[in-house]
């Protein structure tokens, strides 16, 4: 019998902890592994080292799963939320980043799970973090959801195109967004195309 390795060990969890976010909010069976794409590549367009470049693909894996302790009625309404919904919604970013700091390999992802909801102008949650004092990985993260969450098809709102979603990406730098993060993540897809 083989020996599993530390490292494979926690790729399995890793994995394992994608499939439950999924589970809970079938939608978005795709989004974490999207928004990881996406954050590493800005990460490494950006220069940062190695190390942070693997932290932030982790966070941006894990960083929808404090959604596992949001209640299923708001986790799964298809309406309008009421300002209760939004409160307990916006309670992922801290339930994630509990989860994570029980976990060794995980707890350098912790911090920017936490704070990937802060807007660089300092009106986002939890702590209404503003500009370079939002972690780089949260920031990235905010533009690399943002715009997967504006495309994806969900029964309950219209989607953006490709084209509009990058408007607003546009039209929110330096207010919601990273400036230097939105222009990396513009050339990015530009590449793509």
């Amino acid at each position: 019998m083989k020996k599993t390795s530390i490292h494979e060990t926690h790729i399995r969890s890793l994995e394992g902890f994608i499939d439950l976010i999924d589970e809970v909010d079938g939608y978005t069976a795709e989004h974490s592994r999207l928004v990881a794409e996406y954050a590493e590549l800005i990460a490494l367009k950006l220069g940062l080292d190695s190390k942070s470049v693997s932290t932030i693909r982790k966070a941006a894996k894990l960083h929808d799963v404090g959604k596992i302790r949001v209640p299923n009625d708001v986790l799964k309404k298809t309406g309008k939320y009421t300002p209760e919904d939004y409160e307990a919604m916006k309670t992922h970013t801290t339930h994630g980043h509990q989860l994570l700091l029980q976990i060794d390999y995980l707890k350098e992802a912790a911090p920017i799970v936490l704070h990937h909801h802060e807007r660089w102008d300092g009106q986002g949650y939890p702590n209404k973090l503003k500009g370079e004092d939002i972690p780089i990985g949260s920031r990235i993260i905010a533009v690399c959801e943002s715009y997967d969450t504006m495309t994806m098809v969900r029964p309950y709102k219209k989607n953006l195109t490709k084209e509009q979603a990058l408007q607003e990406l546009i039209h929110n730098k330096g207010t919601q967004f990273d400036p230097q993060v939105v222009d990396t993540f513009l050339e990015i897809i530009n590449l793509k195309k």
